[in-house]
C-alpha cells in the first residue's frame, strides 16, 4: 500500500481510503441472463463529520457478476479542503474469481490506475509502475461475499498489490440505528497495516464497516436509509454494545 504524507492533519487517512476502494454490498447472485441489479449507497464519515460517499451497484448477467463502484471524499479544515479522494472501479467475476478489473484513483492529486485481465488461466495485473501475472484465482476485497474475504491474498484495487489478510469472527453484536437495534455478527479483517471491523446480518449480508487511523480518527461507512422495513438499508451508527 502507498503511504502519502501530503496531509499532516490526517497522516493515516490512506489506511482506509486505500482499502475502501472496496466493492462490497449485499445481494445474492441470480442465474437469469439479465437479472437482479442492486444499488447500495453509503455516506462516509471521519469521526462525526461526513466527508463523502461511496456508491455501489451489482448486476448478474449470464452467470457473471458485474460490480461498479464510485467514491468521492473531501476532508476540510476551517474553510479549506486538506484532502480529496476520487475512485471509480469496474469488476467482472465468474466462479468466485476476477475476470476483469479497471480502476482509476485520484488520491489527493496522485493519479493511479489498475487493470486486470484474465485469459487462458492467466491473470495480468497492470499499474502505472508495475506489471505482474499469476495463474491463481485473483480476488479483491469482496465484502459482498463474506466467505471470499478469508481467501488470502486479496487484490487492492487502488494499488494493484496482493495483500495477505485473515478474517476473524468476533461474535454477536448489536448495531444501533435511528430506527432500531439489529442483532449482527461482527468480524475483523486484519493484515499488515489493516484492521477493519465489519458487521453482517445473520444471513451474511453486509451492514457496516469502520476502522481507526493511526492518529485515532474513526472512519465508518453508513448505509443510507431506503425503507424503514428493511434493516440492512437502515443507516448503521457507531457500535454501542458488543456481546463477545
Amino acid at each position: 500500500m502507498n503511504h502519502h504524507d501530503k496531509n499532516p492533519l490526517y497522516p493515516s487517512l490512506w489506511l482506509c481510503l486505500c482499502l475502501l476502494s472496496l466493492l462490497a454490498f449485499p445481494g445474492s447472485a441470480s442465474t437469469a441472463s439479465t437479472a437482479d441489479k442492486n444499488s447500495w449507497h453509503f455516506d462516509v464519515f471521519l469521526d462525526d463529520s461526513k466527508i463523502g460517499y461511496h456508491h455501489f451497484s451489482r448486476e448478474t448477467i449470464d452467470g457473471a457478476e458485474h460490480i461498479s463502484s464510485e467514491a468521492e471524499f473531501n476532508v476540510r479544515f476551517m474553510f479549506f479542503t486538506v484532502y480529496h479522494y476520487r475512485h471509480s472501479n469496474r469488476e467482472q467475476w465468474r466462479n468466485g474469481c476476477l475476470l476483469k478489473l479497471e480502476s482509476k484513483t485520484d488520491d489527493n492529486g496522485d493519479q493511479q490506475f489498475v487493470k486486470l485481465s484474465r485469459d487462458n488461466q492467466q491473470s495480468l495485473i497492470k499499474t502505472a509502475q508495475t506489471q505482474t501475472s499469476s495463474s491463481d484465482c485473483i480476488r479483491s476485497f469482496s465484502y459482498w461475499k463474506l466467505s471470499q474475504l478469508s481467501e488470502s491474498p486479496l487484490l487492492n484495487s487502488q494499488t494493484g498489490k496482493l495483500m495477505d489478510v485473515s478474517l476473524r469472527k468476533l461474535g454477536k453484536d448489536t448495531l444501533l440505528t435511528p430506527q432500531a437495534s439489529i442483532e449482527t455478527n461482527r468480524y475483523q479483517l486484519v493484515g499488515k497495516d489493516i484492521e477493519i471491523d465489519l458487521w453482517y446480518t445473520q444471513d451474511h449480508q453486509w451492514l457496516a464497516l469502520q476502522s481507526t487511523t493511526e492518529n485515532g480518527s474513526l472512519i465508518r461507512y453508513q448505509l443510507k436509509a431506503i425503507t424503514a422495513e428493511t434493516p440492512l438499508n437502515r443507516p448503521p451508527q457507531q457500535n454501542r454494545k458488543q456481546d463477545q
